[in-house]
């Protein structure tokens, strides 16, 4: 989500927090929600100027928009970029970006396990290999615990304590009760709706393990802008089927099988700007997946002046000048949109 940002025209750089705070009129006190984001802005602008060499002087009231990004060639991630190597195009027209940052911000982190039928094996691998894949977060990070298939159930809420996170996937989820439909859109939806009540100044990602066999069950169009008005990104831990407990979950079956439209994630993932990992070795992935998002670029530009409040916008991230030239081949995930903040707080 976008919002209204302050800052004197005449001092150092300020980066906005994820979720911008919003200017408030002289003499009115700053409601606490605004005053917790306008503190996170503040702390946010002291670190960001040294990760990014530029300083953009912003003007006394813009909105900025954010974007996160991952910047790959050959299947590496690049360094080393700067503010200067990217544009944005918001509805086809270039946009400067006025800042940088990478690696700063805390991160909060939803791990939405699907416990349908023949997934069991999954959250046995990621029971396993959790504390070491938890490793890859940092002081301040935060994570949450959810399990879904007909219905979801949040089975550890948001915490920085991540030896709960670990006891709850060994605990919790492996006691699940496997079995039941896969919808997979409902359960990003709610899963999302964990990071847009939290506090802002954070980044978001949920992270979906699962088969990607899923039935119809939301509007893919409203569970993306809930994403976008979030400002968060959906990634998928993509798991192979165990052939062994497929067969036994199946074998359980009782009645005639009928053929169900399939809907899984792969549009939500890309226009979120996340990343999937098809694996056999979900607690591998997970690993590599939190640094990954760790690693992101996080830009930030003007809103042109002829968006129009609630309206959806398209986006597209790019190199440009020599870092185009010094990497032709490379991919760049970023989400493809966001909604126009609806007003000013």
């Amino acid at each position: 989500m976008s919002r209204r940002c302050s800052a004197p025209s005449t001092s150092a750089p300020t980066a906005p927090s994820p979720r911008n705070a919003s200017a408030t009129k002289a003499g009115n006190p700053m409601p606490a929600p605004s005053r917790r984001r306008f503190l996170a802005l503040a702390s946010l602008a002291t670190t960001a100027t040294t990760a990014a060499p530029q300083e953009p002087t912003f003007s006394s009231s813009i909105t900025l928009i954010r974007v996160d990004a991952e910047v790959l060639q050959d299947d590496r991630m690049i360094e080393g970029l700067t503010a200067d190597d990217f544009e944005v195009l918001d509805n086809g027209q270039p946009q400067r970006v006025r800042n940088l940052s990478r690696d700063l911000e805390p991160l909060d982190i939803v791990l939405l396990f699907d416990i349908s039928g023949s997934m069991e094996w999954v959250a046995q691998k990621v029971a396993t290999a959790a504390e070491r894949a938890l490793a890859a977060l940092q002081s301040g990070d935060r994570a949450a615990v959810m399990t879904f298939h007909t219905w979801q159930d949040l089975v550890e809420p948001l915490t920085d304590e991540m030896p709960h996170i670990v006891e709850a996937v060994r605990l919790k989820v492996l006691r699940s009760r496997f079995g039941g439909g896969t919808h997979l859109t409902a359960a990003a939806g709610e899963a999302v709706k964990i990071l847009a009540a939290a506090e802002g100044g954070r980044r978001r990602a949920v992270i979906a393990l699962t088969d990607n066999r899923g039935t119809a069950s939301r509007r893919e169009d409203r569970v993306l802008n809930e994403y976008w008005e979030a400002d968060a990104i959906l990634c998928g831990i993509i798991t192979v089927q165990d052939p062994r407990q497929f067969a036994e979950w199946k074998s359980r079956q009782i009645g005639p099988q009928l053929a169900i439209p399939e809907q899984g994630l792969g549009n939500l993932i890309l226009q979120t700007g996340g990343a999937a990992i098809t694996t056999d070795e979900p607690g591998i992935a997970l690993e590599d997946m939190l640094r990954r998002l760790r690693s992101r670029y996080t830009l930030y530009y003007s809103m042109p002046a002829s968006a129009q409040p609630g309206k959806a916008r398209k986006t597209q991230v790019r190199l440009r000048g020599a870092a185009a030239q010094r990497y032709p081949n490379a991919r760049i995930r970023a989400r493809g949109g966001y909604l126009a903040p609806r007003s000013v707080e």
